[in-house]
């Protein structure tokens, strides 16, 4: 297993945003052994927006961090164990970043694969 050294940094923005999907569409992009969760009859997905910043590793300064802007969306997920024990958990079938150098380390590091994209600026 790879071993990452300690990340600093600052989380400035997180913004959760869920929505309700219908069960049998959000299966067809569930890989097995996943089911939806329902909360009322209904599949539950989402988008996690953050934007990161200073991140470096432990002993450098802060002034020399990168910061990004990421999206991971997100499913409500449950699923049986081998062993026939009920689970629940989410899914992230997709992670998109404007740092080039999150690509290619979010890759190595993590199964789900990212993708560059255009960051999107906020204004609160």
């Amino acid at each position: 297993m790879l071993s990452l050294p300690a990340i600093h940094g600052v989380i400035r923005r997180r913004i959760l945003v869920n929505f309700r999907v219908d069960p049998s569409i959000m299966q067809r992009i569930l890989p097995p052994p996943f089911r939806p969760k329902l909360l009322d009859g209904a599949a539950i997905a989402g988008i996690c927006l953050i934007r990161l910043e200073q991140l470096r590793p432990r002993p450098l300064p802060a002034a020399i961090g990168l910061s990004s802007e990421n999206a991971a969306h997100r499913v409500a997920v449950s699923w049986t164990t081998p062993s026939g024990d009920e689970q629940e958990g989410v899914y992230i079938p997709r992670r998109d970043t404007n740092s080039g150098f999150n690509v290619l380390a979010g890759g190595r590091a993590r199964r789900t694969p990212r993708s560059r994209a255009r960051a999107i600026e906020f204004f609160f």
